[in-house]
């Protein structure tokens, strides 16, 4: 899901099964288990995080579930209900933003936007086209 997304992930196919298993070993021990933030140094994180969460949608999840969710401790009033809402969390905590090709061709279009908001800053603002006709006039007067 996460490579038709166009998502990569840091961890091993190995290690991440690891980490899940041991997620709801906690869990099942009753335990609060949270991801670590580790994307929190990248460029547009918010906008990022709500980037994943847009190319894997809720849909996505919900089929996901119908494949996988017929294990009888991620039924409904169990623990692991509470694991298949987390688990979009810890896999985001995984991904590799710098080598995930959805995350930098993201990155590029809100550079391209916010390019293109500084050219276009003051050519929809009456008062700073006035001004800048009299800067203009000013200085070509003499």
């Amino acid at each position: 899901m996460l490579k038709n997304a166009g998502y990569t992930v840091r961890l091993s196919e190995s290690e991440c099964l690891k980490q899940i298993l041991m997620i709801l070993f906690h869990m099942w021990r009753g335990k609060q288990v949270r991801p670590k933030d580790v994307n929190s140094e990248i460029h547009y994180e918010t906008e990022q995080y709500f980037h994943f969460h847009y190319r894997i949608d809720t849909m996505d999840w919900l089929q996901f579930w119908e494949t996988w969710g017929g294990i009888q401790d991620l039924e409904y009033g169990s623990f692991g209900h509470d694991f298949c809402f987390q688990l979009p969390e810890f896999l985001w905590s995984w991904i590799s933003i710098e080598h995930s090709p959805a995350a930098l061709e993201f990155e590029k279009e809100l550079e391209e936007e916010e390019y293109q908001e500084e050219l276009a800053k003051g050519k929809d603002d009456p008062y700073l086209q006035d001004n800048s006709k009299r800067d203009y006039q000013d200085r070509h007067w003499f």
